[in-house]
C-alpha cells in the first residue's frame, strides 16, 4: 500500500508529494473470533447474577433467551452452595420448569 507522506515533508525529509511503502499487516480470521449472540446472551445473564444475586433474596425469573442464561446460572450457584436461601418467583411455566430440573 502506497501512502503520501506529509510528515516527512514537513520533516524535510521529502517533498510534499514524495510516496512512502507501508507493509499490509498480517490479518488472519481465526485470531479474531466475535461471540455469537447466544455467547454474548450467556455472559450478561451471567454477569446479572454474579453482580446482583445475593443469598437470602427474593429473585424474580424472567422469561426470554438471556434470562434463561441467568436462572441457569442461579441454578448452579445454588447447586455449588454459592447462593443459599433464595427464594425464585418465575414469570412463565417455561422458566418455572426450568428453575425446577435438576440440570
Amino acid at each position: 500500500m502506497r501512502i503520501l507522506s506529509v510528515a516527512a515533508a514537513f520533516l524535510g525529509t521529502a517533498s510534499a508529494f514524495s510516496p512512502i511503502t507501508v507493509a499490509p499487516r498480517a490479518f488472519s480470521h481465526t485470531a479474531l473470533k466475535m461471540a455469537t449472540q447466544d455467547e454474548l446472551k450467556q455472559q450478561v445473564g451471567y454477569k446479572a447474577v454474579d453482580d446482583y444475586v445475593k443469598s437470602g433474596m427474593v429473585v424474580g425469573l424472567g422469561t426470554g433467551s438471556t434470562a434463561y442464561f441467568a436462572v441457569e446460572r442461579v441454578g448452579q450457584k445454588l447447586k455449588s452452595g454459592e447462593l443459599k436461601d433464595v427464594i425464585c418467583i418465575p414469570t412463565s411455566v417455561r422458566t418455572k420448569e426450568q428453575a425446577e430440573s435438576p440440570d
